[in-house]
C-alpha cells in the first residue's frame, strides 16, 4: 500500500502562484500526494530541499518559485515528478539515489538580460534625516580623535623584565570602579622582549 502524504506537511510554495514545491524533508519515491488540486504519486525520492511539480507545466512554460521565472520545461512536466536539469542529475548520480534517477533534465535554466529603460526610471526619494538623532554613552577625544566607548588605563612595562609588576599594578585595581566610575578598568600589557644588554628582539615594534 502506497504512502498517502498530505502536501502541506512534506513540501512549502514560496509563492501561492508557484508551479513547483520544495521538499521539507527527504520524499521516498512511491509515496502519494494529496493536495486541494488533486492527488499524484512521486515516482522517484526526492530529497529535502529540492523541488518537484504540484501543476501540470507545458514544454516551453517557466518554472515559477517565489513567483519568479527560474527556469523554462524542456518538456512537459507532470504533478508531482522531481524538476532537474542536467547539472542536478550529474551532482545526484553521486549520492546513489536508491529510488534511480529522471532519465532525462526536465527543464533549462532561464536568465533574462535587464535592460534599464532611462526615460522611464525614476529614482527613489532620498530618506530624510533623523530628527531626533540617537546617541551614545561615549566620551570626546582630544584634538580631531572623535569619540571614544572605553576609557581603560593601560599599565605597560617597558622590558621583560617588569612585566610581574606591571600585573601586580593592575590587579591592585581591579576595583577601580567603585571610586572611578568613569574608568572601565585597568590593564597590564606585558611582553617578553628587552631587559637584556643586547638589543631585543623586534625592537622596532617595542
Amino acid at each position: 500500500m502506497k504512502s498517502e502524504l498530505q502536501l502541506a506537511d512534506i513540501a512549502r510554495m514560496a509563492a501561492a502562484d508557484d508551479n513547483v514545491a520544495v521538499a521539507i524533508h527527504t520524499i521516498e519515491a512511491g509515496a502519494r500526494i494529496l493536495s486541494g488540486n488533486g492527488e499524484w504519486d512521486i515516482p522517484y525520492t526526492i530529497l529535502e530541499g529540492h523541488r518537484f511539480a504540484i501543476q501540470q507545466i507545458a514544454a516551453g512554460d517557466a518554472l515559477l518559485s517565489w513567483g519568479l521565472p527560474f527556469a523554462v520545461a524542456t518538456r512537459q512536466i507532470v504533478p508531482g515528478e522531481y524538476v532537474c536539469n542536467n547539472r542536478m542529475l550529474q551532482a545526484l548520480a553521486l549520492m546513489d539515489v536508491e529510488s534511480g534517477l529522471p532519465e532525462q533534465a526536465n527543464f533549462t535554466d532561464a536568465q533574462t538580460d535587464f535592460e534599464l529603460d532611462e526615460g522611464s526610471f525614476t529614482p527613489g526619494r532620498q530618506v530624510e534625516p533623523c530628527e531626533n538623532p540617537a546617541t551614545f554613552n561615549g566620551f570626546r577625544r582630544p584634538g580631531t580623535r572623535g569619540a571614544g566607548t572605553r576609557n581603560y588605563i593601560l599599565v605597560l612595562g617597558v622590558s621583560s623584565r617588569v612585566a610581574a609588576f606591571a600585573r601586580v599594578i593592575a590587579e591592585r585595581f581591579r576595583d577601580v570602579q567603585s571610586d572611578f566610575p568613569h574608568i572601565d578598568g585597568v590593564v597590564p600589557v606585558t611582553h617578553t622582549e628587552g631587559g637584556m644588554e643586547e638589543a631585543p628582539n623586534n625592537l622596532d615594534r617595542l
